[in-house]
């Protein structure tokens, strides 16, 4: 499930919203069951793909709809309060954009990267993948206070959260096997053995940590 609450600006408009008057525009099949999307977004018709129409009605809400504010970036967001989407993983479907260049490539990587519980931004980055290295550069963890952390640690954040929560962070070196909450074994235990389970939740939120993340936005998911 994502949270749709928050949108960046940056590019948005120029790049984005010409895809939103073409997708309304389609010749599609299929009627929504309800007619709406979240209740709040009013479409009588699905294209082909319609997670991805859903998604992009929800966009065109916010863009339509929502409050400007300033954020800690400086970039600005618009927002409306708790729109929300699932989206279906059945029959090999992956939810993937396809409005607009989708970096496959560091999808995939950067998942691996948290399934591990890896905290070193440096072995994305030799993978060709960068995302991750203004987070772990030497600058950026000297401006955060981090002078004593080796360029490319970026603490406990996401991965770490997922395999071993709660756990004493040590560094991108420490071996970390039995320590914190393995949530995403737990996850994969109960959805083979008690799929119906309402406790299947994956928490990377740890406000303990916080002060030793190097974080990006927050996960529940």
């Amino acid at each position: 499930m994502y949270c749709l609450s928050h949108l960046k600006l940056i590019g948005f408009r120029t790049e984005t919203s010409k895809f939103l008057l073409t997708v309304t525009r389609m010749d599609c099949d299929t009627a929504l069951g309800n007619g709406t999307v979240n209740g709040d977004v009013p479409s009588s018709k699905m294209c082909s793909n319609p997670d991805e129409y859903k998604y992009l009605q929800q966009i065109k809400y916010i863009m339509e709809n929502g409050d400007t504010l300033v954020d800690r970036t400086g970039v600005g967001t618009r927002s409306v309060f708790g729109l929300h989407s699932t989206y279906s993983l059945r029959n090999g479907v992956v939810p993937l954009l396809t409005t607009k260049r989708v970096y496959w490539t560091g999808i995939v990587e950067e998942l691996l990267w948290f399934i591990r519980g890896d905290t070193n931004s440096k072995h994305l980055s030799e993978k060709n993948v960068k995302i991750w290295d203004a987070n772990g550069s030497r600058e950026f963890l000297d401006g955060r206070g981090f002078k004593d952390r080796p360029e490319g640690d970026l603490g406990p954040l996401y991965g770490f959260q997922w395999r071993h929560f709660g756990a004493d962070y040590r560094g991108t070196e420490a071996d970390y096997r039995g320590q914190g909450v393995d949530q995403l074994a737990q996850i994969v235990d109960q959805i083979k053995n008690d799929p119906n389970s309402r406790r299947i939740i994956l928490n990377a939120w740890n406000v303990k940590g916080l002060c030793i993340y190097v974080l990006i936005h927050s996960k529940v998911i």
